[in-house]
């Protein structure tokens, strides 16, 4: 995995930590939901970066074995939902997302959850999805866009 990836998997979860009082009472339960896509890339040669390169091939257990400073912040779990190209991506699997990603926000034990994926319009297409199955409020949505 790449540094920069690294830094955003750890920026993404530490802006999920309130504040580091609150660390030393617990960490936050965080499960990470991969759908495949750009960010779980690999490319077999790494002399010849680009040519060999294949979205959607490292499972999410190896995207968190990477960066082991997440566990420093907070109970990391990994769910392979999806293991698919971004292009890929239909309906039916923003639907089973979605059906999953609200089982598990409604445990009280799951303080947050994360979704990585790959392409930008794909990404904006699940959030509005997700908030959709959250709300029918226009400000709510609307927030949940801007801070996205």
């Amino acid at each position: 995995m790449n540094k920069a990836l690294a830094s955003w998997l750890v920026t993404v979860v530490s802006l999920l930590v309130p504040s580091a009082a609150s660390l030393a009472a617990a960490k936050p339960n965080i499960v990470i939901f991969a759908t495949g896509g750009t960010i779980a890339g690999a490319d077999a040669d790494v002399t010849n970066s680009g040519a060999t390169y294949q979205a959607a091939k490292v499972p999410v257990d190896q995207l968190i074995a990477a960066v082991p400073q997440l566990q420093a912040v907070a109970n990391v779990l990994g769910e392979q939902v999806f293991q698919i190209v971004s292009e890929s991506f239909t309906n039916d699997h923003l639907l089973t997302l979605a059906k999953r990603v609200t089982a598990l926000v409604e445990q009280s034990e799951v303080d947050a959850v994360v979704i990585t994926q790959g392409l930008n319009p794909q990404k904006a297409q699940t959030l509005a999805s997700l908030a959709l199955t959250q709300t029918q409020d226009g400000k709510e949505l609307q927030r949940s866009v801007w801070e996205y």
